[in-house]
């Protein structure tokens, strides 16, 4: 990757709060260099799209190179362009609370998922399991996908618009954007539920979903979805 891309990167990163060490000219860690905090995990391609559609000089096509910022300050974060457009059609209850836990997470997060169709829904099932476990399970059209993780145990979703005319999930990813943190996901988990909180607002997590408080007790691993709780 060109240097010019990863500066253009990196400026982007520091606009939105993220420490990137003392290096570079400036020494404020805009240097060119694509070092390990900026390897890390996320797809350049989907850090660009949260950046509001690309740094300066960085093209929005970008090859699916690793980054990732390092450690943010706490509080003081707001969505992107990504995030919002994947907030478009979701019920407002949920927007209000997502976007109040952007705004006091001690981490960084990005939506990456609201409303859901059907087609999307089965493509999703399809992970994990046999074209013959598909059919079985009524699923047509779709080839099966046994190789990858399962995410999704359902054929239903509260992410299909509903009888309001909204949809009733987001999915989330925090910062450093390492699907296998879960640490991140904690904390993440803990803004929106002070956030749903203040904004009177019931939500259900998929790491607790008998929300009992007690995170992956039974082995619940859907650690990025949040949806409104309808008693």
């Amino acid at each position: 990757m060109a240097s010019t891309t990863v500066r253009a990167i990196q400026r982007a990163l520091k606009a939105r709060g993220h420490e990137l060490g003392t290096s570079g000219p400036a020494r404020d860690g805009v240097d060119g260099a694509l070092g390990r905090d900026l390897e890390r995990s996320l797809t350049l391609r989907a850090m660009l799209a949260e950046l509001g559609g690309g740094a300066a000089g960085a093209p929005a096509a970008a090859p699916a190179a690793a980054a990732a910022p390092s450690r943010p300050a706490a509080g003081g974060f707001a969505f992107g362009a990504r995030s919002l457009a994947a907030l478009a059609g979701v019920h407002p209850d949920l927007v209000r609370v997502a976007t109040r836990a952007i705004a006091i997470s001690a981490v960084d997060f990005m939506v990456i998922e609201g409303v859901r169709t059907p087609a999307r829904q089965r493509e999703l099932y399809a992970k994990g399991r046999t074209t013959a476990q598909l059919r079985a399970a009524g699923v047509d059209g779709v080839a099966g996908r046994p190789g990858e993780a399962k995410v999704t145990w359902t054929l239903a979703s509260n992410h299909f618009v509903k009888g309001d005319g909204f949809g009733h999930a987001i999915d989330c990813l925090p910062a450093p954007f390492d699907w296998k943190e879960a640490a991140p996901f904690d904390r993440m988990a803990a803004a929106m539920f002070a956030a749903a909180r203040e904004c009177r607002v019931a939500i259900r997590w998929g790491a607790d979903w008998d929300r009992d408080g007690r995170a992956r007790e039974r082995g619940e691993s859907d650690a990025p979805h949040f949806e409104l709780w309808r008693r």
